[in-house]
């Protein structure tokens, strides 16, 4: 009987051993499989890495003016500084003083946009920037952060001469 009982214990035993080794050679196998593909994967993505447009020295400098002038113009707004406002737009915008708006076409339209205000830095990111189209223009986009969403600002700028100067904001904010 205790002969019996030790030949069921090791045929049982061979028989769950064998089952791991068929599970553990699979897994082996597909981890071997995605491990390969993480690689491959990897390597696309360095080669388009790789393959991205680096920005040019004209880029970044214009990125450098565009994006201090907005930061400038949120300080500005917020304090009422309509002479540096003044100083800094386009000629086709209008500082409105009464109403503390800023005045502009955007597509044929005027737009009045109200002066930013209350910004909490510590909720202003920086999301994005480029060339219009025809490369005339400059944008910045900002997110502004609140409790469970965003608003959206986008800063407009215009070559003037040598300088960017402000051609008015679009927002969601």
């Amino acid at each position: 009987m205790n002969g019996t009982r030790v030949f069921l214990i090791a045929v049982v035993s061979l028989a769950l051993l064998s089952g791991c080794a068929a599970h553990t050679n699979n897994n082996s196998s597909n981890l071997l499989q995605d491990s390969t593909e993480n690689i491959r994967s990897s390597q696309e993505v360095e080669s388009w890495i790789n393959e991205a447009e680096t920005p040019s020295e004209q880029f970044m400098m214009d990125l450098r003016e565009t994006l201090n002038l907005s930061f400038k113009i949120f300080d500005a707004m917020e304090n009422n500084q309509y002479s540096f406002l003044e100083s800094t737009k386009a000629k086709e915008i209008t500082i409105d003083k009464e109403n503390n708006q800023i005045v502009y076409k955007y597509y044929g339209e005027e737009i009045r946009s109200d002066f930013l205000k209350g910004l909490n830095f510590s909720n202003l990111e920086y999301w994005g920037s480029g060339y219009n189209e025809d490369g005339t223009g400059f944008q910045i986009v900002f997110a502004n952060y609140f409790q469970d969403t965003h608003g959206t600002i986008y800063f407009e700028f215009i070559r003037e001469g040598d300088h960017w100067v402000f051609n008015g904001f679009t927002t969601n904010a």
